[in-house]
């Protein structure tokens, strides 16, 4: 998503312009600035701040907007957006008002409509630490798909980017989550710059088009009514929200680790609250009436450290910190047993802040909330902030009926029935959960709704995490969806196996309901969710033919007959013998990735263990006679459901080979695009779940014609070498084949 971090100072709720000039004076210490297209454009170094930000206004008429696109929220944004603060007075706030941080005192003069529409309530913020207090891992900034073009600002970025590209249609996309209410004359206006930028790159790509999706309808409405600032040449269309998409909470993405970790930090402020002021915080809502005091405690103490330093200077207090922690987190705990809500990570905004999204859909952040508390005192009183939260973000579901809230103590407790199964989210891992859900006498009359839900939460989670965007699916409850979506309630009546769902923007699912058809016979966990998570138009090839192939007893004692003559000649070997097998450099390798096999195959002659390969592709020059030793690739396996079916391992190769282009997405993307380069050197890349459960991976190998029969590659599967500590693998020498191999080979049958 294409998001922004707005900087604009209020006064009784209309814009008031900032001092362009002392703007710009504290911009341009970070990054270089000139006016293009149609405001002003400041650019800072890569992987820093933002990738690029746009000034509304001028010396005139003074800053109307600062508008950081794709922000970092790094130390240093930190740091120049409390400058602003300081400085200017100014309100920061991201375009899907997932947060709202005024100065002090500043609460009265937002425009009511902004200051209603933030989920969490606007925040007074009085230091660096309460605008985000993590920062953006220095990876966190996923490569975006570009357009370059010549930049009229000499001083700008000279690529334009985008969400999505898709290079065979020629299509480029913007997606944008901004709010109704975070629009004003300067934001729109931040959106017009953006049109032109996307013109420019547009016009030195005419080949493509660009598509603005909008997750409001309201906000594309509204921008198309604003004051153009130029004839744009490209063309756009709009698109909004189903009425099945929880369009509210987009970008936010439940987080099972965050889940557990938060629990235990609050049962540790719990048992130490207990323990050193005798007071039972008992995870009720009325607990956070009793925390309150405690937290006005600690402000008392942040205060007069905080008076020990200079009033202008930044001052971070490991007391505030420490106490943010640990109350947020049971803050955090007390609203989603007593509200309703997940815990997780918003994909917009500061991505590392943990994050709660009720079953209303709403966003709050609660170790800020907490932070607010320490440092401001009695005007951001948690227990107030819990009261608001109940009023406007109570679900309907009865507490007791809470499946979204409790995903994660669901999932705990199939994994605590099934401790020596592999589950570990993957779909593959289904196979086990349906290995339980059949046998008879697994579950018993007691535990049969439980499970059901455990296995149904499982299989949702299953689902959520391979998602083809990690906020693709979001839980939620029937009677919060019925709530939101009349619709549903009146499409889907209320069944045990609708108590909770998971809600996108192509429709709704129902793990639960599928867990009880499991359970009694009507269908399965993992055929279900690989038609969610590819959708219907898959390969035919799936888990399923691949463990059903039969066994050829010919292949696996050909295989054993390979193997043994290794051995043997492993005994006897001396170095003389290795150089004799050793492949030669062809005079390129040595300074190609795959020259690692230069080296390396002296240890996989040494100890390397015999498996078969499947060849995925290969240079044409060594499918006729000749003298050139070529690169390729291959698939191979470990496991030895393979060891008596290399033609299974094949069928996955030519299944793996069909995705092979410069556009491949989904599943196969990384796959698909390296066959597509061929330069491109694979090593030990797990092919995806969705062909096999078995762990099959491809690697580039190099084919030595010394090691092939007749020199030549004439079969599609063959017995090839591997090591753990050895990242190249090589077809085994035909030297170690036994005389049955060696003929199917030569007479074409290996195919």
């Amino acid at each position: 998503m294409t998001a922004f971090l707005f900087l604009q100072r209020f006064h009784d709720g209309k814009v008031a312009p900032m001092p362009y000039d002392d703007v710009m004076t504290s911009l341009r210490r970070h990054g270089k600035a000139r006016r293009w297209p149609a405001d002003t454009e400041v650019t800072f170094g890569p992987d820093k701040i933002a990738a690029s930000c746009t000034v509304i206004g001028d010396a005139a008429t003074g800053a109307a907007c600062i508008a950081f696109e794709r922000p970092r929220y790094d130390a240093a944004l930190r740091a120049l957006a409390w400058e602003c603060i300081e400085r200017f007075g100014c309100t920061v706030f991201d375009d899907t008002l997932h947060s709202v941080s005024t100065p002090p005192g500043g609460l009265d003069a937002l425009p009511q409509p902004l200051r209603a529409a933030c989920a969490a309530g606007a925040r007074q913020v009085a230091g660096t630490a309460q605008l985000w207090s993590y920062d953006t891992a220095p990876d966190a900034g996923a490569a975006a798909p570009a357009l370059h073009y010549r930049n009229a600002n000499g001083a700008g970025r000279s690529m334009q980017l985008f969400d999505s590209i898709d290079s065979d249609a020629h299509q480029v996309e913007i997606v944008l989550g901004m709010r109704p209410q975070a629009c004003n004359g300067a934001t729109l206006r931040v959106l017009r710059n953006l049109e032109l930028r996307v013109d420019a790159a547009l016009g030195a790509n005419p080949a493509y088009q660009c598509e603005y999706r909008h997750a409001y309808l309201e906000v594309a409405r509204l921008l198309k009514s604003s004051p153009a600032l130029g004839v744009l040449k490209h063309c756009d269309s709009i698109d909004h929200p189903s009425w099945s998409e929880t369009a509210p909470s987009a970008g936010f993405v439940m987080d099972r680790a965050l889940s557990a970790s938060a629990g235990a930090e609050a049962a540790r402020l719990a048992t130490q609250v207990r323990e050193r002021y005798a007071i039972d915080l008992d995870l009720g809502a009325a607990s956070i009436d009793l925390l309150a005091p405690l937290l006005d405690k600690v402000h008392a103490m942040y205060r007069r450290e905080r008076a020990n330093h200079a009033a202008d200077t930044p001052y971070v207090s490991a007391l505030a910190a420490s106490w943010a922690a640990k109350a947020g987190s049971y803050l955090g705990a007390v609203i989603a047993r007593c509200i309703g809500a997940q815990w997780g990570y918003c994909l917009h905004g500061a991505p590392s802040e943990p994050a709660l999204r009720t079953h209303r859909g709403g966003i709050c952040f609660p170790h800020l909330l907490v932070l607010d508390h320490i440092v401001n005192g009695a005007s951001d009183n948690v227990a107030q902030r819990m009261r608001q939260l109940t009023l406007i973000h109570a679900s309907t579901t009865a507490r007791a009926d809470d499946v979204a809230a409790n995903v994660p103590a669901l999932c705990q407790m199939l994994l605590a029935r099934l401790p020596h199964a592999p589950l570990d989210f993957s779909l593959a891992s289904l196979r086990h959960v349906d290995g339980y859900l059949a046998q008879p006498s697994a579950i018993t009359a007691q535990d049969e709704a439980r499970m059901i839900m455990a296995c149904g939460a499982y299989l949702g989670e299953v689902v959520r995490t391979n998602g083809a965007t990690p906020d693709a699916w979001q839980w939620t409850n029937y009677d919060d969806a019925a709530a939101l979506h009349p619709r549903f309630a009146q499409q889907q009546p209320r069944e045990a196996g609708m108590r909770g769902l998971l809600d996108s923007a192509a429709g709704m699912a129902f793990p639960l309901a599928q867990a009880a058809l499991a359970l009694a016979g009507q269908g399965k966990l993992r055929p279900y969710a690989r038609q969610l998570i590819h959708g219907i138009n898959t390969a035919a090839l799936g888990p399923d033919e691949i463990n059903d192939w039969p066994c050829d007893p010919v292949m696996a004692g050909v295989l054993d007959d390979v193997r043994a003559a290794l051995i043997r000649w492993r005994g006897v070997a001396n170095k003389g013998d290795f150089e004799v097998l050793r492949g030669a450099d062809p005079g390129w390798l040595a300074d190609d990735p795959l020259g690692v096999i230069l080296e390396g195959q002296l240890d996989l002659l040494a100890k390397g263990t015999v498996v078969w390969g499947a060849l995925v592709q290969a240079n044409s020059m060594l499918f006729e006679p000749g003298v050139h030793d070529c690169p390729g690739d291959l698939l191979y396996s470990r496991d030895p459901h393979f060891d008596s079916r290399p033609q299974a391992l094949k069928r996955i190769a030519r299944a793996v080979s069909s995705h092979k282009s410069e556009t491949a997405a989904g599943a196969f993307k990384i796959i698909g695009q390296n066959l597509a380069a061929e330069t491109v050197r694979t090593f030990n890349l797990p092919v995806p779940d969705l062909l096999t459960d078995q762990e099959v991976l491809m690697s580039s190998f190099m084919a030595f014609r010394k090691h092939l029969p007749e020199r030549i590659l004439s079969g599609a599967w063959f017995p090839a070498l591997v090591h753990p500590g050895v990242r190249a693998v090589m077809v085994v020498p035909s030297w170690f084949w036994p005389p049955h191999l060696l003929d199917m080979w030569n007479k074409g049958q290996l195919y």
